[in-house]
């Protein structure tokens, strides 16, 4: 991953320790956070190969009085599957929520959509 969303120092400092909340808006849907770590690994089994690289020049980060923060923009993707033979390859915009609670961040949104595939 090159360029990572939550690399703001404003809103999230370098090293800092970032967690999924207990319960995440994961692409429009409530789910616990063993719900999206499973789909996390499912997805690294199907593309054991990737690489994101998050565009820079269109990040937007805003936080409410609350703490609550967003952060978005558009990452430009590659994943590989050498078992099945197959590529993707596209740009997707990207949106994380994240609060700090004490030390941590929370991430308790993630969504986003495919712009294009190659």
């Amino acid at each position: 991953t090159r360029n990572p969303p939550l690399a703001n120092p404003q809103i999230c400092p370098k090293g800092a320790d970032v967690r999924h909340a207990q319960s995440i808006l994961f692409y429009n849907n409530q789910w616990s956070r063993n719900q999206v770590m499973q789909e996390k690994v499912t997805f690294a089994k199907r593309w054991p190969v990737r690489d994101y690289n998050f565009r820079p020049n269109v990040r937007a980060s805003y936080c409410s009085n609350e703490g609550r923060c967003m952060v978005i923009g558009e990452v430009d993707w590659y994943a590989h599957s050498p078992s099945r033979g197959k590529t993707s390859i596209g740009t997707s915009s990207v949106e994380i929520g994240v609060q700090r609670v004490g030390n941590s961040f929370l991430i308790f949104e993630e969504g986003g959509k495919v712009i294009s595939r190659k």
